[in-house]
């Protein structure tokens, strides 16, 4: 999700999006969303943007036989995350409403950043991706 290196603050939060799709679509879908996450990254106070692995993303409460995706947001603070709501949500989520209706359904958790990443010191080379410096968060 690029190269731009943003310091995570103990001010940051996570915005989780879970995401449950109906496997006809989901081709269609897994490609339109990783165009919704860059333009989620483009967002003021969006640093980070996961797209968990579906060992780590697969909730109890998933519908029989639609697969599920979970993407996790870190944002600078709860500021930039109110004035996403506020300026921003009701569009981005239009988006994918008008594009595949009633195939998919999402929800949403905000967490404080701090439940999410360990604060123990660790090498720096074991929260990054070595390929891209993305922060790694759960099991890769």
């Amino acid at each position: 999700m690029g190269n731009v290196m943003h310091q995570i603050t103990e001010d940051a939060v996570i915005y989780r999006v879970t995401l449950e799709v109906e496997p006809a679509i989901v081709e269609q879908f897994d490609r339109w969303l990783a165009d919704h996450m860059q333009a989620m990254l483009r967002l003021p106070g969006f640093r980070e943007a996961l797209l968990l692995p579906e060992s780590e993303s697969v909730p109890q409460s998933a519908s029989a036989g639609w697969l599920t995706r979970v993407v996790q947001y870190t944002v600078a603070s709860q500021a930039d995350l109110d004035t996403y709501f506020r300026d921003h949500a009701t569009r981005m989520r239009a988006e994918g409403i008008e594009r595949f209706g009633d195939k998919f359904r999402a929800s949403r958790i905000v967490l404080p950043a701090s439940d999410s990443l360990t604060h123990a010191p660790i090498p720096s080379s074991a929260l990054r991706c070595l390929n891209c410096g993305t922060l790694l968060i759960g099991k890769y």
